[in-house]
């Protein structure tokens, strides 16, 4: 099985909740940023909630390649 890290907008084209679920079953770690979009851009214009999600993304990302 592959390690890995998975974050994606439930607002993005690609995401699917159901393929997300089973991911879920599997050693990725996932991530997702509620009302955000392929960009991870979070609402319309709300920069303060885009910065933030990126910011928690890039912690998660450091605890993933830390421990990896």
């Amino acid at each position: 099985n592959h390690e890995g890290f998975l974050v994606i907008g439930d607002k993005d084209h690609q995401y699917n909740a159901d393929q997300v679920d089973q991911l879920y079953k599997t050693n990725l770690q996932i991530e997702v940023v509620k009302n955000a979009n392929h960009s991870v851009n979070v609402g319309g214009y709300e920069t303060e909630n885009s910065i933030e999600a990126i910011a928690k993304i890039i912690g998660k990302l450091k605890e993933v390649v830390r421990t990896n």
